[in-house]
């Protein structure tokens, strides 16, 4: 199976095997922006959550330049904006 890609950064659509995309988890809400991590991050307050590489977030709203407060696996906490990549949903402001 394959799916249909868009490209964001340039115009080249094209397709990608289903083995290559992993779903968002059913309890991120539709109006919410989602993302994917790209770096991993080990929690050092209680206020943070720990993520690793390709873990699928949900993101609630940008605290301030350097944090998002997000939603992972029904958790709420705070990540490194550095740490993901906006990937679909609503505009953040970046």
């Amino acid at each position: 199976m394959f799916y249909l890609r868009k490209a964001f950064s340039s115009n080249q659509d094209g397709f990608i095997a289903a083995s290559h995309v992993k779903s968002f988890p059913v309890d991120c809400p539709r109006d919410l922006a989602q993302a994917v991590c790209i770096l991993d991050f080990k929690a050092r307050e209680k206020s943070e959550i720990t993520l690793q590489k390709g873990d699928l977030v949900c993101i609630l709203k940008r605290v301030n330049y350097n944090w998002f407060l997000v939603i992972v696996q029904g958790k709420t906490g705070l990540i490194p904006a550095k740490t993901i990549q906006i990937i679909a949903g609503k505009n953040v402001k970046l």
